[in-house]
């Protein structure tokens, strides 16, 4: 189901997930079971993103595409 800042996604169990979008943070945080965590947020080059993962930030930049002859 698709809200006005994020999603709220339930799984075949009827587990129910929420996908909100915080704009000021520029962050997408996740909440489940009364637990809410944020993964993923969008760095000032606009670019790459900066992920929270085992409790350790990492900055992950897209790789370029590759150029086929």
């Amino acid at each position: 189901k698709t809200l006005k800042n994020g999603y709220v996604v339930t799984d075949p169990n009827g587990v129910v997930t929420l996908f909100t979008y915080n704009k000021k943070e520029n962050s997408w945080s996740m909440s489940q079971n009364g637990l809410t965590k944020e993964i993923f947020r969008f760095n000032e080059d606009g670019k790459s993103i900066k992920v929270t993962m085992n409790g350790e930030e990492r900055d992950h930049h897209p790789q370029p595409e590759l150029h086929r002859p």
